[in-house]
């Protein structure tokens, strides 16, 4: 089908790619905005009786913290948290209840937004709104601040700092790395400053869910296809055929639990090691031998969705 122009094929998939990433970007600006809107109305809330039948309490034995956690099926498929960073007050308390105010909202998106795999804001105070239900308590201690995760080696990039005004002075909806979420799916988000005023009060964040994404794409190509990112030569995906011919293994989710595995210029054989390079520096067209066969290697970049990616198709000569 595309074998008179080998590129073809690539920019259809990379309009696609970016299309979607867009689209991600405008819905992100759009919910952090709403967000801002019902964040400035907190104090308004009133505090109705029996909300707190909807959590439950978590505490940190040896902080003593108490975090306060939704229940199951306190809302419809969603969360609120309280992490327990902060005492509960009535301050706090009308935040939680104006987040439920959030959640309608969060999981249209969450619907209708292609490949969304959470969408969630999450606060400087460490409170939470997310779509789909997620058990916080699993994996944050009562009392965990959110705001030292990337301090401390918990995540792979430092949320508040990559969209605060300091590194964000337009707020902006910006690319994460690539990570795993929570959920242990290959999905980095796209994140957007919440402001109360001129004071940063949180983030909205679309995590991207790349499985999916490369399942619309390159997974219905009968050619050899690969997606690497600018971020560490990152495999982002692999469909079937390039997998066949190369050996190369991408994500799989429940065993790939960290992201230094798809790193391609690191710890792989030194073919992969040298495709990893070539890509990087834009080489569009280069034969190069992987899985013991020599490939005609054609190359499309795809520019700041997710900062930066290559679309790669492999062909026999």
């Amino acid at each position: 089908m595309f074998h008179d122009d080998p590129y073809r094929e690539l920019k259809e998939i990379g309009e696609h790619i970016t299309r979607d990433g867009r689209l991600l970007e405008q819905r992100a600006a759009a919910m952090a905005k709403y967000a801002g809107e019902v964040v400035a109305n907190m104090e308004n809330e009133v505090i109705y009786d029996g909300w707190e039948a909807k959590y439950e309490t978590y505490t940190n034995p040896d902080t003593g913290q108490v975090a306060h956690h939704s229940k199951p099926d306190a809302f419809e498929n969603a969360t609120i948290v309280s992490a327990g960073f902060i005492p509960l007050d009535e301050k706090v308390t009308k935040k939680l209840i104006a987040y439920e105010k959030l959640l309608p909202v969060f999981r249209r998106e969450y619907e209708q937004v292609p490949n969304a795999d959470t969408v969630t804001i999450v606060d400087v105070e460490s409170c939470i709104a997310n779509v789909p239900y997620l058990f916080y308590m699993a994996w944050a201690p009562p009392g965990f601040d959110v705001n030292r995760a990337y301090e401390v080696g918990f995540y792979r990039f430092d949320w508040f700092g990559l969209i605060g005004e300091k590194n964000n002075p337009g707020r902006k909806p910006l690319w994460s790395p690539i990570t795993i979420s929570l959920f242990g799916n290959l999905s980095p988000a796209v994140l957007a400053p919440v402001y109360n005023g001129d004071k940063l009060h949180a983030f909205f964040e679309f995590h991207w869910d790349l499985v999916g994404l490369m399942s619309d794409t390159i997974n219905r190509s009968e050619s050899r296809l690969l997606v690497i990112s600018d971020d560490e030569s990152i495999l982002i995906g692999i469909n079937p055929p390039a997998q066949e011919a190369t050996g190369i293994e991408g994500f799989v989710r429940g065993r790939t639990l960290q992201v230094e595995p798809l790193m391609l210029g690191r710890d792989h054989p030194a073919e992969v090691q040298e495709l990893a390079k070539r890509v990087r520096a834009r080489e569009t067209g280069f034969v190069l031998r992987l899985g013991g066969r020599d490939h005609q290697v054609c190359t499309h970049y795809v520019p700041e969705i997710l900062n930066g990616m290559t679309l790669v198709k492999l062909i026999e000569p």
